[in-house]
């Protein structure tokens, strides 16, 4: 708040708040970016292992041991690296938002990739990409072609 306007506003008073308004922001340093904050501080707060139950017990995993998340039926299921598979209670919306974006990416609707898991990078025909992945998913991932430039940003390592 630069002034304080009473109603009814009366045009010299509004022009003289924006007289204020606008050498305030001249004298005023460089507006903190606060985007990259944000991204700093939430890149603390990703998620670094999903609780999973195995029989009557939970374990965890750790995300780094994580290949890819996808989904079948509304399950949403997580695969490893050493291709065990495991549900878990979360959406892949919600999955999407705590984990790291510069490791995991969101390729299709019902799949989200660790980089270290894409193998294979083949194109498609109307301008997709096939992924292969290791281990292997169980099913056929396409990268709709508006995803496309998203996706080689993401693999070249441009945020």
């Amino acid at each position: 708040s630069v002034d304080y306007l009473l109603k009814p506003v009366e045009e010299d008073d509004l022009l003289a708040a924006l007289r204020k308004f606008e050498q305030f922001r001249v004298v005023q340093s460089p507006v903190t970016n606060y985007r990259k904050l944000e991204e700093a501080l939430m890149s603390n707060c990703k998620k670094n292992r999903f609780l999973i139950q195995k029989g009557d017990a939970y374990h965890y995993v750790e995300t780094s041991d994580i290949a890819f998340f996808y989904s079948e039926e509304k399950v949403v299921f997580l695969h490893t690296f050493s291709d065990k598979r495991y549900i878990v209670d979360y959406t892949l919306e919600q999955i999407e938002q705590l984990l790291d974006e510069r490791t995991f990416f969101r390729v299709s609707r019902n799949c989200i990739a660790n980089i270290n898991s894409i193998r294979k990078i083949s194109k498609y025909f109307n301008s997709r990409l096939k992924l292969s992945f290791q281990p292997e998913c169980p099913h056929e991932v396409l990268i709709s072609r508006v995803r496309v430039p998203d996706f080689l940003k993401w693999v070249d390592g441009v945020l």
